[in-house]
């Protein structure tokens, strides 16, 4: 689950926190950047945006190969 940012949200900055939780200890790609949840599943990390619309792509892939896949929309001020 993404609980940031919302899809068509409005957002200020050049660096955009994106942060959710999912299985403990999982591959997640964000964009293109990679990184893994925590013991309790969360994740959190702030990427550079450029301003106007954007997607966020969040592929999850578990230990057992299987994937899941959340875009937001987002617009950058």
């Amino acid at each position: 689950a993404v609980a940031e940012p919302a899809d068509g949200a409005l957002v200020r900055g050049e660096m955009i926190a994106v942060r959710g939780e999912t299985e403990s200890k999982t591959r997640i790609t964000i964009n293109n950047y990679e990184l893994y949840s925590d013991e309790s599943g969360a994740f959190d990390i702030e990427l550079p945006f450029a301003k106007g619309f954007n997607t966020i792509e969040v592929r999850v892939k578990n230990r057992v190969g299987r994937e899941a896949r959340v875009v937001r929309h987002i617009v950058v001020e």
